[in-house]
């Protein structure tokens, strides 16, 4: 069980930088703006969504990352792929 939870510790260590990164992009653009109107909203939206979707996609991207370690790991270990325990 501990090296499940060990072996996912980047994942989610990028999932809190990501997500408090996320946070203070969104004060800085708008949180620090109560007054402003829609339409200057707007392109701030627009640049917190392109963020949010980058950062989902380098979160997707070090979860494979990381799977693709625990997987060269355990080959290098047992030498046979047939005993790998399979997530279905």
């Amino acid at each position: 069980m501990m090296d499940l939870v060990i072996s996912y510790l980047p994942f989610l260590g990028v999932l809190v930088v990501l997500g408090a990164f996320l946070w203070g992009m969104h004060w800085f653009l708008i949180g620090r703006h109560p007054d402003m109107g829609n339409e200057r909203k707007f392109p701030r939206q627009l640049v917190l969504l392109e963020s949010v979707i980058l950062f989902a996609l380098a979160n997707t991207l070090a979860a494979f990352l990381n799977a693709g370690c625990s997987i060269r790991k355990y080959k290098r270990r047992s030498g046979n792929w047939s005993r790998f325990p399979t997530l279905i």
